[in-house]
């Protein structure tokens, strides 16, 4: 990906600590729903945590994954 508009990483802890699993451009939303859905085919058969982390030094958390809610946003 080498013009993304809007760079965030989907990540996921399997093991206690946060892994880059892709790099995707939120602004395009085909995309981002399929980044996002599979994480969460993913994460309710294993029971993996992901979330979705702004690119740069301090990877602001935008939304997190939960097994039973699904995705959530992180309020501002």
């Amino acid at each position: 990906m080498t013009d993304a508009i809007k760079p965030v990483k989907l990540q996921v802890n399997t093991s206690g600590a946060w892994k880059d699993v892709v790099t995707f451009d939120a602004a395009d939303d085909a995309v981002g729903d399929q980044v996002i859905e599979g994480a969460a085919q993913i994460g309710r058969a294993t029971a993996f945590r992901f979330r979705v982390v702004m690119t740069g030094p301090f990877s602001e958390v935008l939304m997190h994954f939960d097994p039973v809610a699904g995705w959530k946003a992180v309020a501002a």
